[in-house]
């Protein structure tokens, strides 16, 4: 299990702005960490500084505490499968698995039964003979990953590894994914701009904009303690209130709330559209709402409100027993409010 720890790394390209500045990230030993961003974030060129494809600009890059600045990729231990699956055509699907035993000097017995005890964990035993070509997309993505594991590598990077496969096919190999990274408990990490991906795989979450990190943290934080509206509105977050934060009193021209602690420089507040909830009676943090359209999304509710000038959203997993036009109370839980 490796530490791997990026000290104010900063990389530019040619002719461009920053594509990360002054980044700073500790990723802990035999855990999965997200880098999840919109394009353009830096995520990517981050995976190919820790891999030894590019070279910063300036700052240093360790694997438990030892510098591998000066280390050529091939020799960091740190083993990268790329978004499209770069298997080799010619070769079939065992020799494409062994190849990097190979080139390690791995007698040719010995690599052929790793690499066929690697096909069985990813779930192709018996495929050893294939051609690439006579595989589906998700079981090239298998061999991609297979083929990363057999050297067992101290760091493993994925990039996208999720992005070019059907919906049924990523809940597979996120299942895959898990379970090969918890066997191994080899350090990992993946590259996504897929909020929901990042959740399910990761055990931390970093989230980049513009080549800067914003946020560190489990992947629930993102959801119930976003630390900006730029973060909330990037998982999801639709309902923004404006207003004025005294002690734990939050006072809007529609009404006030009660957060749950008081904070300084707060103006705005957001709630996320499961947390509100259709009051059964008036109390504290409730507000009169007009249901203007509610909409069946396949395993949920989408509801649309109007407070006077404010649009909020809603979901639930039962419909409502609203019409359209209809008025009723919503309510804000002071824990699931969150002030900037």
């Amino acid at each position: 299990m490796t530490t791997v720890q990026l000290s104010s790394i900063t990389k530019t390209y040619q002719g461009s702005d920053f594509a990360v500045r002054n980044f700073d990230l500790t990723i802990p030993s035999g855990k999965i960490t997200a880098l999840l961003g919109p394009s353009g974030s830096g995520k990517s060129t981050l995976l190919k500084l820790i891999a030894g494809l590019l070279t910063p600009d300036s700052g240093d890059i360790t694997f438990d505490d030892v510098s591998v600045i000066s280390t050529p990729a091939e020799s960091r231990g740190a083993v990268m499968a790329f978004q499209n699956n770069l298997v080799f055509p010619w070769m079939s699907v065992g020799e494409n698995v062994a190849f990097g035993l190979k080139m390690r000097g791995v007698p040719k017995k010995q690599r052929q039964q790793q690499a066929a005890e690697m096909l069985e964990l990813v779930q192709l035993g018996g495929f050893n003979n294939r051609k690439p070509t006579e595989l589906s997309g998700g079981q090239q993505q298998r061999v991609s990953l297979a083929r990363a594991l057999v050297t067992q590598p101290k760091v493993l990077l994925l990039d996208e590894p999720l992005s070019n496969l059907d919906a049924h096919l990523r809940d597979e190999m996120r299942t895959l994914i898990q379970g090969l990274q918890h066997k191994f408990e080899i350090t990992t990490i993946v590259v996504t701009h897929d909020q929901e991906e990042a959740v399910i795989l990761a055990d931390q979450i970093a989230l980049l904009f513009d080549g800067e990190l914003h946020q560190l943290g489990q992947p629930s934080t993102f959801y119930q303690q976003p630390a900006s509206r730029r973060i909330a509105e990037f998982f999801g977050g639709t309902n923004f209130i404006p207003g004025t934060l005294i002690g734990t009193d939050f006072r809007t021209i529609y009404g006030d709330f009660t957060v749950r602690e008081p904070r300084t420089g707060v103006s705005h507040f957001t709630i996320r559209p499961e947390r509100i909830q259709v009051a059964q009676a008036l109390s504290a943090n409730c507000l009169m709402a007009t249901l203007v359209e509610s909409t069946f999304m396949g395993t949920h509710y989408r509801h649309q409100w109007q407070v006077e000038t404010l649009a909020l959203v809603s979901t639930s997993v039962a419909p409502l027993t609203l019409a359209v036009g209809e008025e009723t109370l919503l309510y804000f839980p002071s824990d699931a409010l969150t002030c900037f």
